[in-house]
């Protein structure tokens, strides 16, 4: 398993370099001020494109992965079906909140007003972001979970290039008109390809898109509650955004942004492992103690992964903020590891969530993480503008580890599911490391030798740590692994 995981985590590391490159390029030319703008931009039209299209890009995996099992046509059938549902749905979405921007503008927040025409260019690109983070989710359905890892970041490397050819010609709306073009045009090239070569066609199935998603099974229901939960979730980071906007300025909103981007960053490689890797696997058909043992080996791997991710930003936090952003973003080194913390908490809940959704117990999934979406959001409101950007740290950590808890109090009274002693002492050690440390390395940005040494002996005691962990079986695979990295190309 180690083994797959790498092999889909590198093609997401690649993918974060390449967000990292352009970050760091949108950072030095429009500085903390033009990085909150952009956030906000994006979080907003991130919010609506999930609305429009009721997220049906994620909640469908489930479904197409059940119709994998029965056969290559109910499959396709099933992806021909899902791709029109988006089309239909991003395109009236686009079309009906360009509207609402341009002729009432005034039922948005007040807060997102300036930013009129940003907003609109970047609506026009929803229908074809919502093509794009499908067809990677409907590959991974289909078993192909290294494809559609690299499928993923070779779409996070066109999007970068594009949006900083755009920033660097046209500024911020330069930015906007190019990320629109680009996801457009490349969503189209991506669903023309896979018609080519897997015989994947939007035509495939005849019937209407509803008798399409009846022949799926219960999509819709199951639809509104993993949209419920999504929605919260994006409508937490929107209304965080505006709150640190309205209290901080867009100075304070680009701080912010930068601390969360480097958790998110870490989320951006190893969430795919459980989109992509897990999740299909616990929603196929099958026994429930044969999802139980998957679930147990996977929380293993991806938290010492998670662990070891998260050394350099705790450890290094002036220095990880100066190479990607730049020395105007270090404000946010104070508060950056709790962050961090926050989404060590979000990878290891988002693994029993996913075990949730493939025991088809969906109305607990939609209850504990849409009370923790509102714990978040509420915890921004009060925490904000009192403390600021800790404060919206510190209530993303308060409900993310709610959910972690309120996931395994289910699987566990419910199901039955219950996690090895040995397993639960290794998540508790790779949170405590990223508190401790945090909280000590945040305030130790000079690189004095001493400074140096302290830091080293930390990243070693934590791995020498970790390794306590491993079973014999753990360890030899490790170091097969690297004996082939070593040889040569896997």
């Amino acid at each position: 398993m180690l083994k797959i995981l790498l092999g889909i985590g590198a093609p997401q590391a690649l993918a974060v370099l390449v967000n990292a490159a352009r970050t760091k390029v949108a950072a030095v030319l429009v500085g903390p001020e033009g990085i909150g703008v952009i956030s906000i931009i994006d979080q907003t039209i991130q919010f609506v494109a999930n609305l429009c299209t009721l997220n049906f890009s994620r909640s469908t995996v489930k479904f197409l992965s059940k119709a994998h099992s029965e056969g290559g046509d109910a499959f396709c059938d099933g992806y021909a079906v899902v791709l029109k549902a988006l089309l239909v749905l991003g395109t009236v979405g686009a079309l009906v909140t360009t509207s609402l921007v341009l002729f009432r503008i005034d039922l948005l927040p007040a807060v997102i007003a300036p930013y009129k025409i940003l907003l609109l260019v970047g609506l026009l690109g929803i229908p074809g972001m919502a093509l794009a983070s499908f067809i990677p989710n409907a590959l991974a359905a289909a078993q192909y979970s290294s494809g559609s890892a690299r499928l993923t970041a070779l779409t996070g490397l066109v999007m970068a290039l594009a949006s900083t050819f755009g920033l660097l010609a046209g500024g911020i709306l330069g930015f906007y008109v190019a990320t629109v073009l680009i996801v457009t045009v490349w969503a189209i090239v991506v669903v023309e390809y896979l018609r080519r070569v897997m015989g994947w066609s939007i035509t495939q199935c005849a019937v209407g898109i509803a008798a399409g998603f009846r022949r799926l099974g219960n999509v819709v229901s199951f639809s509104i509650l993993f949209y419920a939960a999504a929605f919260t979730y994006q409508g937490a980071f929107l209304i965080t955004r505006y709150s640190v906007l309205e209290n901080l300025g867009e100075a304070g909103a680009g701080l912010l942004h930068a601390g969360m981007s480097v958790a998110l960053l870490m989320n951006m490689v190893l969430m795919p492992l459980t989109e992509l890797f897990f999740t299909p696997r616990v929603t196929r058909v099958g026994p429930k103690e044969e999802k139980f043992q998957v679930a147990m080996e996977f929380l293993k791997q991806l938290t010492m992964i998670v662990t070891i991710f998260s050394l350099p930003a705790i450890l290094f936090p002036h220095l990880v903020l100066d190479l990607a952003f730049s020395t105007k973003f270090l404000g946010a080194a104070q508060y950056m590891f709790v962050f961090m913390l926050w989404q060590s908490f979000a990878l290891l809940s988002g693994v029993c969530q996913a075990l949730l959704i493939g025991l088809d117990d969906m109305i607990s999934y939609t209850a504990i993480t849409c009370s923790g979406n509102v714990l978040a959001a509420c915890s921004a409101v009060v925490l904000v503008p009192h403390y600021g950007g800790i404060g919206a740290a510190v209530g993303f950590v308060i409900a993310s580890s709610l959910v972690l808890l309120g996931t395994f109090v289910r699987l566990k009274l419910w199901h039955g599911f219950a996690l090895p002693r040995n397993l639960v002492f290794l998540m508790g050690y790779s949170l405590l490391v990223t508190l401790v440390l945090g909280s000590i390395f945040r305030h130790y940005g000079a690189w004095h030798g001493s400074t140096l040494l302290a830091k080293a002996a930390a990243a070693l005691a934590t791995v020498i740590g970790l390794l306590l962990f491993l079973s014999r079986n753990d360890k030899l695979a490790l170091v097969s692994f690297f004996q082939k990295v070593r040889s040569g190309p896997w």
